[in-house]
């Protein structure tokens, strides 16, 4: 089941009407609500055949059409015929757009790009990812992971002096990465978003990012997505001296008792004093279907940290790194310890949590 609950607002009003016979020109409902923003149609089988002749009569007085449109022929509504749903006043607008069977991905992941950032600031840079499930919260900050159904999720990050983000495409000009890190070092944190094609370019992309000794000193997350904005994926970078990151990996036979001991790492590392948010990389198939019960573990980091956001996604593959800044990687944790993974970063049935923390 997917629902969402709409508050009331000030001067705008959503009207319902039953779909029938009798609002085949629908004049009295167009009349009560015009001119209307939105226009929403849920018809089961019987009644499709009157949706034209519904539509047609809410064009203006001039012929033209004026409003969003959207709907589809379903197995049943609160009425046998179908529902209608209306938004009209002065502080509701809308849009629509319809993806065709022949648009490419490319072409359809443009078309939704755009329409998201007609809602935002002109120099809000817009990243976006399509995976198999997703990890959101509202401004309560209770996560929900969302599975097998159409969601959406996303994080706002505002400008912070001394904290550098940077969003480059995934391709084989950057495997070696050595102009992307001279660009960003030190580099905080890396989330990685690749699709099947770019796969075998993660460990390579994380590999160059090692300091001067050898060493990865940067918290590292991410997935194998269904599609980005780039075909073969891209990575986001996150550097500069008022930013700081953390990640952990969850095991595939890691308890309940041992992600709570691998979350309270976090709070050894003193990102907590700080603004803080967070993301989750889950494996398809550590939802429901391996604990049978939802919101497993986003529910246990956001009772240990209920005032940091939480967002993610549900992948074909994780993209991990266990770093934890000022907390020895030696030390033991009261439900086991963490496995030093150093030259591989891309994992299966696992979940990554990276921990970003900002200085403002």
């Amino acid at each position: 089941m997917c629902r969402i609950l709409i508050p009331k607002v000030e001067e705008v009003t959503i009207n319902k009407c039953r779909l029938n016979m009798r609002n085949f020109i629908a004049s009295e409902f167009i009349a009560e609500n015009a001119p209307l923003n939105a226009l929403l149609v849920f018809s089961g089988s019987n009644n499709a055949r009157i949706i034209n002749n519904v539509l047609q009569s809410c064009r203006s007085d001039d012929g033209d059409f004026k409003l969003a449109v959207g709907g589809a022929i379903v197995e049943c509504t609160d009425y046998f015929e179908g529902t209608v749903i209306a938004f009209s006043g002065p502080n509701v607008e809308a849009a629509s757009i319809i993806i065709n069977k022949n648009d490419k991905k490319k072409k359809s992941q443009l078309i939704a790009q755009t329409a998201l950032k007609n809602f935002l600031p002109d120099k809000c840079q817009v990243s976006f990812t399509v995976a198999l499930g997703i990890v959101g919260c509202n401004a309560d900050c209770v996560p929900l992971e969302i599975e097998n159904c159409p969601a959406m999720s996303g994080i706002f990050i505002p400008k912070v002096e001394g904290v550098t983000i940077n969003k480059y495409r995934l391709n084989k000009e950057n495997y070696g990465a050595s102009a992307f890190i001279a660009e960003n070092a030190p580099i905080k944190a890396l989330l990685v978003f690749s699709t099947s094609k770019g796969a075998r370019a993660v460990n390579k992309l994380i590999q160059g990012c090692r300091s001067d000794d050898g060493s990865l000193k940067m918290a590292v997350g991410g997935a194998i997505v269904e599609s980005t904005e780039y075909s073969q994926g891209s990575f986001v970078a996150f550097s500069g001296p008022n930013v700081e990151a953390a990640s952990i990996i969850i095991n595939k036979n890691d308890k309940k008792e041992k992600i709570t001991a691998k979350f309270e790492t976090f709070k050894e590392t003193g990102l907590l004093n700080h603004k803080c948010f967070a993301f989750m990389f889950a494996c398809i198939g550590r939802g429901y279907s391996f604990y049978q019960e939802h919101n497993v573990e986003s529910s246990i980091f956001c009772k240990m940290y209920p005032n940091v956001p939480l967002i993610g996604l549900f992948g074909n593959g994780e993209v991990g790194y266990n770093y934890l800044p000022n907390f020895p990687m030696e030390k033991t944790l009261r439900a086991g310890s963490f496995v030093k993974y150093e030259r591989k970063f891309l994992h299966d049935y696992t979940s990554t949590f990276v921990l970003i923390s900002l200085k403002m």
